[in-house]
């Protein structure tokens, strides 16, 4: 798993962004306000369910993503 902050990504920039043999699992990025923004890439490997947290997200104040692993299995 790779965490990213402050990547200064709009969404599609996000969604845009690749790294080998990984998949995107969350983001949050800022609508209204510059830089900011977190992410988490997940191995390709690696199976998850993303958590929904945009509800309590709040630009400036607490920007964050969750994934949860379902079961630690390699293909």
């Amino acid at each position: 798993m790779l965490c990213i902050t402050e990547h200064y990504f709009k969404d599609l920039e996000v969604d845009m962004t690749s790294i080998e043999n990984c998949k995107l699992g969350a983001k949050f990025c800022r609508n209204q306000y510059k830089n900011g923004g977190v992410c988490i890439f997940v191995r390709e490997s690696i199976d998850f369910n993303t958590i929904l947290t945009h509800h309590i997200c709040q630009e400036k104040d607490l920007e964050i993503c969750a994934v949860k692993l379902t079961y630690l299995r390699l293909k």
